[in-house]
């Protein structure tokens, strides 16, 4: 039996539909994707081989992004982050960058910008 690398996963929190969908357009093999559409406080990284997140602020509350983003930066520490804002607010983006988003962006997304942007995320060496 030929021993196989593990498949590199994408970890999606997001209940957009349209932003769902444009990423599973752009991931292909060796990538999967860990879609959440709610959060699971118990078991967020349950996918081994997180190498990428991305996070659709609107799948949480307002009062649990500090919460969630300081999750990701304790559980997947130098893990490239991609924060899309339901809708931008200049302290939401202090938040985001301070805790360690590469890129951030708002809704609505332009849909050719961002996917470079993953694309770029996805060539990285794991």
């Amino acid at each position: 039996m030929a021993w196989r690398e593990p498949a590199l996963t994408l970890l999606l929190l997001s209940d957009d539909d349209a932003l769902v969908k444009l990423v599973h357009a752009v991931i292909r093999p060796p990538w999967k994707i860990d879609h959440r559409e709610n959060l699971d406080r118990s078991d967020l990284f349950r996918q081994p081989n997180v190498r990428l997140v991305l996070v659709d602020d609107g799948v949480t509350k307002e009062g649990e992004r500090g919460w969630l983003l300081g999750q990701i930066r304790q559980r997947a520490s130098g893990v490239p982050l991609v924060y899309v804002a339901d809708s931008h607010d200049l302290e939401n983006e202090r938040r985001a960058r301070a805790s360690g988003a590469h890129y951030y962006t708002s809704k609505p997304v332009d849909e050719q910008q961002f996917v470079q942007v993953l694309r770029s995320f996805l060539k990285r060496p794991a």
